[in-house]
Parts: structure tokens; sequence; C-alpha cells
């Protein structure tokens, strides 16, 4: 935790003076998160694995940030607080069964089994919503 607060602080900050997101931007700071989340599945020794959560931290919170933004700008006005109300549920309202998910990971092949599924996840689910994230739509 300590690892992706870490990296989670500078990308806040950059985030907060990045501009308009595009979709193409949002796409690749979310593909970027689940390549990081992936390191430390992977990584040989502790200084590896809290460097790489801590680079994940950094690309998860832009991608937030970014994403969160990008629903804003692209909801009219008329419907804006309606689209907020419903994205700030869908995101916590789906950590029930992913965390059952994750944690049934865990238990069966280890915490390097958890962090692959969040990152395969992460990574379909951006592959699979492309078209949704098309600048211009």
């Amino acid at each position: 935790m300590a690892a992706f607060g870490l990296g989670a602080l500078p990308g806040a900050v950059l985030a907060a003076g990045g501009g308009d997101p595009t979709g193409r931007q949002v796409r690749k700071l979310a593909l970027a998160t689940a390549l990081l989340a992936l390191l430390p599945a992977a990584g040989p020794n502790p200084p590896v694995a809290f460097a790489a959560v801590a680079a994940a931290g950094f690309a998860g919170i832009r991608f937030v940030t970014a994403a969160n933004t990008l629903v804003q700008l692209r909801s009219t006005d008329a419907v804006r607080g309606r689209v907020m109300a419903a994205w700030s549920m869908a995101l916590p309202g789906t950590l029930p069964v992913t965390g059952l998910l994750v944690s049934a990971a865990v238990q069966l092949g280890g915490p390097r089994a958890g962090l692959l599924l969040a990152a395969a996840a992460l990574a379909t689910t951006t592959l699979l919503g492309r078209r949704a994230l098309r600048d211009g739509a």
C-alpha cells in the first residue's frame, strides 16, 4: 500500500495540471497500469516489486483521474450530474465482485496470481471498451 501511495502522489500532482484528457490517453494509461501491475507479479525480489507497485500507483491514479475527467467532459450539462452519480457508484460497486475473484486467485495461486488476474482484467476491459474511448465519440 505504501509503495502504491508513493507513486500515486506525484501521479496525482501531474494529473492535476495535465489538461483535458483524450480517449486515447485514457486507453494508454489503463494499459500502462495493467502492464505495471504485472511487474510485481514477476518481480524477483521485494525492492523490484516495491518499485513496480510505485510505478503502478503513478499510472493508476493518472488513469482514474483522466477517466473521471473524460466522463465529465463528454457528458452534456443536462445529464452530467446523473452520469457522474452513476460513474461514482459503478467504480466502487464492482469491488465486492472483483475483490472476491482476486481473493480466490490469491488463495489458490498466491499473491502473484491475484496481480495477474487484476492486470489481465484491466487490460481486457480496456481493449474491449476501446470503441467507447475513441476520440470524437
